[in-house]
């Protein structure tokens, strides 16, 4: 149980809610939220937009004027929003840093191994562990690109990558 705590607390500690941040394109605006969710609340808007009456209720600014704060509202494009960015903090804030630690206690063991079987080959099992890993993950990735490649996604959508989203909401 003390392991699971000290995971924990080491998760805070490397990577605070800051870290959950995010931007996506909404209309042509570049949007910049915190956290998780990215709508229900009053976010950063680029370029200024007028505010509206939202806005000014929720955001503290004066209708009509320009402002970078914006209310959004929730709509179904932010879940999907959403999930790309679980899955983009989840592969490069904790798969990818893991594995570098994985590695550096690997090359840990080996060093410190001296002539003992038992730690050189668990040090050369943690390496290949790792190496498997990241290989199917990339693998994943570049079977899922070609798949939407060849299917054409990138055309029904209009944008050029297909792992783009863009939330057509009013601004």
């Amino acid at each position: 149980m003390r392991k699971f705590y000290f995971l924990i607390f080491l998760l805070t500690l490397f990577f605070p809610l800051n870290s959950l941040a995010g931007t996506y394109t909404a209309n042509g605006y570049t949007v910049t939220y915190d956290g998780l969710v990215p709508c229900g609340r009053c976010l950063k808007v680029d370029p200024a937009v007028t505010a509206d009456k939202l806005t000014a209720e929720y955001c503290g600014v004066k209708l009509g004027v320009l402002s970078n704060k914006k209310y959004i509202s929730c709509h179904f494009c932010h879940f999907f929003v959403m999930f790309k960015e679980i899955l983009d903090f989840v592969l490069w804030k904790l798969v990818f840093p893991l594995a570098v630690l994985l590695i550096v206690i690997g090359g840990m063991m080996f060093l410190f191994a001296g002539e003992d079987p038992k730690w050189i080959a668990t040090a050369t099992n943690l390496f290949k562990s790792v190496i498997i890993s990241l290989l199917i993950i990339f693998s994943a990735w570049l079977l899922i690109n070609l798949f939407f490649m060849v299917i054409g996604v990138a055309d029904w959508t209009g944008l050029k990558k297909w792992w783009e989203i863009n939330c057509p909401i009013k601004i």
